[in-house]
C-alpha cells in the first residue's frame, strides 16, 4: 500500500511560512511608515533692533498689495514703511503719534502702508480689522485708521458703523457690505502675509528701500524707535496730532 502524503504536517508548515512573511513585511511597512518625532520650531528672531528680512525684499510686490490701503505717501519716496498693526493694542495707539510725527517731518521721504495684525481671541479687534477693510473699499482707509485709533477703547460691533460715517462712508452701505463681508479679499491677504512673516509682536513694521530693495523688520515701540533713529533722514521730531498727507493712489 501507498503512504498517503504527509498533507496536515505540510501545510502547517506552508501556514507558518506564509505568517511569517505576512509578519516581516506589516512590520517592513510600519517601519517605513513611522515618521521622526516633530521637532519644535526655531524662535522667531528678535527684530527689536532691526533684522534684515532677505526674503521680505523677494515678495515684495506681495506685502504691498497686502496692504488694507493706497500706501500713502509721494510715488518716489524713498522708503516705505509697513506697519503690522491692531486698532484695540494700547501698544499701536501709543506708536500712532510717533508714525505721525514721522510723516510731518519726512513726508517726502517715504510711504506708509498697513496691515492688519488683530487678536485671534478678541472679537473687538477682528471686527475693526474688518471694518477698516470693507472702508477701504471705498476709498477711505486712511480715514476710518484715524478713527479706529481715536477709539481704540471703544470697538463694540454696534460701534463701527457710526465710525465708517465719520470716516466718510454710509452707515447704511457700512452695514450692507460688513454683512456680507465685502472686504476686498484683504483680511484673508493680511493674514497669509501674518503667517508668512510670523508677525507675534504689534506694532511691528516694515522698512524697505525703495531704491537699494532692501527689507529691515523692526517689533514694538523699541522698534518703532529704532527704525526712526537707524534710518537715514528719518529721525523722529516735530509735534504730535498732525494728519498725515492725502494718499497717493500708488
Amino acid at each position: 500500500m501507498t503512504k498517503s502524503p504527509p498533507v496536515r504536517k505540510e501545510a502547517s508548515l506552508a501556514f507558518a511560512i506564509l505568517l511569517a512573511c505576512v509578519f516581516s513585511a506589516t512590520a517592513g511597512c510600519k517601519h517605513q511608515a513611522a515618521t521622526p518625532p516633530a521637532l519644535a520650531p526655531p524662535p522667531p528672531p528678535d527684530v527689536s533692533a532691526g533684522v534684515v528680512l532677505p526674503s521680505a525684499a523677494q515678495h515684495w510686490k506681495e506685502i504691498a498689495a497686502a496692504c488694507v490701503g493706497p500706501l500713502r505717501g509721494p510715488a518716489n519716496a524713498h522708503y516705505t514703511v509697513v506697519e503690522f498693526g491692531d486698532f484695540e493694542d494700547a501698544g499701536c495707539a501709543t506708536a500712532r503719534p510717533l508714525i505721525e510725527r514721522l510723516v510731518e517731518k519726512h513726508g517726502c521721504n517715504f510711504k506708509l502702508g498697513f496691515i492688519n495684525r488683530p487678536s485671534v481671541t478678541d472679537m473687538n479687534s477682528i471686527n475693526a480689522a474688518a471694518a477698516a477693510c470693507i472702508v477701504a473699499q471705498h476709498g477711505k482707509f486712511w480715514q476710518m485708521y484715524d478713527v479706529l485709533y481715536r477709539h481704540g477703547t471703544a470697538l463694540a460691533k454696534a460701534h463701527l458703523p457710526a465710525y465708517a460715517g465719520m470716516a466718510g462712508v454710509s452707515p447704511a452701505v457700512f452695514i450692507h457690505d460688513y454683512k456680507k463681508r465685502n472686504d476686498g479679499g484683504k483680511m484673508a491677504a493680511d493674514q497669509k502675509i501674518d503667517d508668512m512673516w510670523n508677525v507675534h509682536t504689534v506694532p511691528s513694521f516694515l522698512l524697505h528701500d525703495n531704491v537699494t530693495g532692501k527689507s529691515t523688520g523692526f517689533s514694538g515701540l523699541k522698534g518703532l524707535q529704532s527704525l526712526i533713529s537707524n534710518t537715514p533722514d528719518l529721525e523722529s521730531g516735530g509735534a504730535q496730532g498732525v494728519s498725515p498727507p492725502a494718499p497717493n493712489p500708488q
